[in-house]
């Protein structure tokens, strides 16, 4: 006969048992998708050469990406699955190109404003016309500045705000960079971060910093000032936070 098991002897055999089973996880939750922000810079003349392209890409790239972090605060663009790509386009968008531009994309124009085969302030017009850039209310004076900064010799280039909506472009002046800059990646690279500035609605220009009324050209490490570095991040906050659809509504809206 088998032996009768003591309450010692089933509890040692149930440890057994136990040891024996493994213990499963529970699955990691799926990783947030990143949204990516994309900086297109728009060349259709090929005014900037292909050594110059690959090093402001690279320089943009990453000053863009460590926004994300203000002093030694979390960074925010990893905190809300947000990163910059930035690239070059050989061929201007047409219109319906433009139209569908959506929330992330971020277009800037290289061209030349005073010149004789200079891109024209009618055609800067249009340009903003094609990315949904209203001419009424608000959007009426951003024309007017349009105009006025694009005739003028002490601005390097334009940067439209999206207002209460989500559409914007920005154009870079040339002509007026090359000529002024020893070190033409440099400026480049200011003067987009500048306008990107702009773009993200920094309406005012600062007293030090990036967003500087005259773009300092020459100075490699500038940045944004925190004040005008932290709008920035709110304005990629809200993007992140509200549709195309709402966005657009109330910029229509503001914009009669």
């Amino acid at each position: 006969m088998g032996r009768v098991l003591s309450y010692a002897d089933v509890a040692v055999a149930q440890g057994n048992v136990a040891t024996q089973t493994k213990v499963v996880s529970p699955p990691a939750p799926p990783p947030v998708p990143v949204e990516v922000i994309n900086v297109i810079l728009i060349d259709r003349r090929n005014l900037v050469s292909d050594a110059l392209r690959t090093a402001m890409k690279t320089r943009l790239t990453r000053d863009l990406n460590a926004l994300g972090v203000v002093k030694k605060e979390p960074d925010v663009l990893k905190a809300r699955s947000l990163r910059f790509e930035v690239r070059w386009e050989s061929r201007a968008p047409n219109a319906n190109q433009q139209g569908s531009f959506g929330k992330w994309d971020f277009p800037l124009y290289f061209e030349k404003a005073h010149t004789s085969d200079n891109f024209s302030a009618g055609e800067v017009e249009k340009t903003m016309q094609g990315h949904g850039i209203r001419n009424a209310g608000k959007g009426a004076d951003q024309y007017k500045a349009a105009a006025s900064g694009w005739a003028s010799k002490d601005v390097e280039g334009l940067g439209i705000q999206p207002l209460a909506g989500y559409r914007k472009v920005g154009f870079i002046k040339v002509d007026q960079i090359s000529s002024r800059a020893r070190d033409v990646e440099t400026a480049y690279v200011n003067v987009v971060k500048h306008e990107f500035g702009h773009m993200c609605n920094v309406t005012q220009h600062s007293s030090d910093g990036l967003m500087m009324a005259s773009v300092p050209l020459a100075d490699p490490k500038v940045s944004f000032a925190e004040a005008n570095h932290r709008a920035v991040l709110r304005e990629l906050i809200r993007l992140k936070l509200q549709s195309e659809a709402q966005m657009q509504r109330l910029y229509e809206r503001n914009n009669r």
